[in-house]
């Protein structure tokens, strides 16, 4: 069986998905010229992530994630914001067979999809809202300690990515999206989405509001902030599931899931002019049997800064259980996050991921670029 690379059809998608990246790109700059203002200057951002992956045997693979942002605001404290991505990998079959899925970034190839299309609108410092095409991605389990690790569970719970058709990466769906500042260190956060998430292949089903077919998915999070001197993220969310009638079997009830969680993200002791050690600890349940993940737990340990780079580094590991059904998986991450510069960053990490019977090793290499106006 030939390489997939040098599969004609491939080929031709790569082609495909390049020229449709380039017209994504000249968009968004015919927009940004159309909306230029002295006053209020429109923004743009990219993100690129590109990953070389192995299990230290036979299988490897190259996954890449692009994202693209554009904003400007037509009148004071509103604003239209587009983005976009784009993934691409070399292989079609993962290298690994673990549930929770070691890798971020790896996607099913695709050209282009929105990941996020609407509206904001603030009220000064206490309140903003956004209705339009929205990711669970964005906003929520975005902390800093959280943030370091490569393991797709450390972007959104199993509980939620394997139990709901919900908007997590790749995918989205409409939302209204809310987050209200009580004080200063308090925030509160809020997500109604359509509750069957989808993308640009599926046509127009990416803007679909139809709650009796599709149903509803609303999330919630209420976050402590910590002071100044010593960070600390302590977080207590909730979310719903009512299924739409496309989801329940023939002559069966729609039904009603929950699942709820905790984190905690905190600086122990620091030394020196910046060095930093903190801890992290999540938790999440899912009480319906007939959910595929009913629990999540995890806890990691971080060492910020303790060389001399000038733009920061982190020493990290983590380890987490998850029980899909009667199957317990137990994955273990080592990693090392190194920024070169203010826009590239290098991460090597290596995986031990325990599922079941089975085991795998997976080292990944990870260089990150962002830009933004």
């Amino acid at each position: 069986m030939r390489r997939l690379y040098y599969d004609k059809e491939y080929r031709n998608y790569k082609k495909c998905a390049i020229r449709k990246i380039l017209m994504t790109i000249a968009l968004i700059a015919c927009c940004l010229a159309a909306t230029a203002r002295e006053d209020r200057k429109p923004w743009f951002a990219a993100e690129y992530t590109s990953e070389f992956q192995s299990n230290l045997s036979k299988k490897y693979n190259w996954a890449n994630l692009l994202s693209l942002q554009v904003g400007f605001s037509p009148w004071k404290n509103g604003s239209f914001e587009i983005e976009t991505l784009s993934a691409f990998k070399t292989r079609r079959e993962r290298i690994a067979g673990d549930f929770q899925e070691f890798s971020n970034v790896e996607e099913d190839n695709m050209a282009i999809n929105l990941f996020l299309t609407g509206y904001r609108h603030t009220l000064g410092d206490l309140l903003f809202f956004f209705a339009g095409v929205r990711n669970v991605n964005n906003d929520y389990f975005t902390q800093e300690y959280t943030s370091i690790f490569t393991n797709s569970s450390c972007g959104i719970y199993p509980t939620l990515s394997k139990n709901y058709p919900l908007a997590d990466q790749p995918l989205s769906a409409m939302c209204l999206h809310m987050e209200f500042n009580i004080t200063d260190n308090l925030l509160l956060k809020n997500s109604l989405y359509n509750g069957t998430a989808s993308q640009l292949t599926d046509g127009a089903r990416i803007f679909n509001i139809n709650p009796r077919n599709d149903g509803v998915f609303n999330i919630t999070e209420l976050s402590y902030l910590a002071g100044k001197k010593k960070y600390g993220h302590y977080g207590l969310g909730f979310a719903v599931d009512y299924e739409g009638h496309a989801a329940k079997p023939e002559g069966g009830k729609r039904k009603f899931n929950y699942t709820i969680w905790g984190s905690v993200e905190k600086s122990v002791l620091r030394w020196g002019a910046e060095t930093e050690l903190g801890f992290l600890a999540q938790a999440s349940v899912a009480p319906n049997t007939d959910l595929e993940c009913r629990r999540y737990s995890g806890i990691g340990a971080v060492l910020k800064n303790i060389t001399a780079s000038k733009h920061g580094d982190h020493l990290a590991a983590f380890v987490n259980r998850a029980m899909f059904g009667h199957v317990a998986e137990t994955a273990m991450e080592f990693t090392f996050k190194y920024g070169l510069n203010d826009r590239i960053t290098i991460q090597p990490t290596f995986h031990h991921i325990l599922t079941g019977s089975k085991r795998y090793n997976i080292a990944l290499m990870r260089l990150c670029f962002t830009f933004e106006n």
